[in-house]
C-alpha cells in the first residue's frame, strides 16, 4: 500500500528549490538580513514529506498564529514592529494542525462560501 505522503525524490527535490529560491529573493528585494534559510528548508522538508498540497495550508495556518502570537507580544511587551520572533514553530505548529485536522479545516473553510 502506498502511503499518502511519501513523494518521489525529484517531488521533493523540487520542494526544497522552491523554497529555497523564495527566501533568497525575498533576501535580497527587501534588504532583510536577519531572515535565515532554516524556515525554508523546514518548509521544504515539510513539503516533501507531507506534500506540495500543504504547503499553502501550513504557510497560511502558521502566519495566522504567528500573526496573532506576535501583535499580542507586541502589544504586551510594548514593542514596535521590528520585534524579531522566530517562525519555525508556527511553522512546525501548521503541520500539526495540518496532519490532524487539515481535512477537516480545509472542508470547513470550503463549506463557508456556499
Amino acid at each position: 500500500m502506498k502511503s499518502k505522503f511519501l513523494l518521489s525524490a525529484p517531488s521533493r527535490f523540487d520542494c526544497f528549490l522552491c523554497g529555497r529560491s523564495t527566501v533568497g529573493r525575498n533576501r535580497r528585494n527587501l534588504g532583510l538580513r536577519h531572515i535565515g534559510r532554516g524556515d525554508a528548508k523546514l518548509l521544504a522538508m515539510l513539503g516533501a514529506f507531507l506534500g506540495i498540497k500543504a504547503v499553502p495550508f501550513i504557510i497560511f495556518t502558521s502566519s495566522l498564529i504567528g500573526t496573532v502570537v506576535g501583535l499580542t507580544l507586541m502589544a504586551v511587551q510594548r514593542k514596535d514592529r521590528y520585534l524579531a520572533i522566530p517562525f519555525g514553530p508556527y511553522l512546525a505548529m501548521g503541520a500539526v494542525l495540518y496532519i490532524f485536522y487539515g481535512t477537516w479545516l480545509i472542508n470547513w473553510y470550503l463549506r463557508l462560501g456556499k
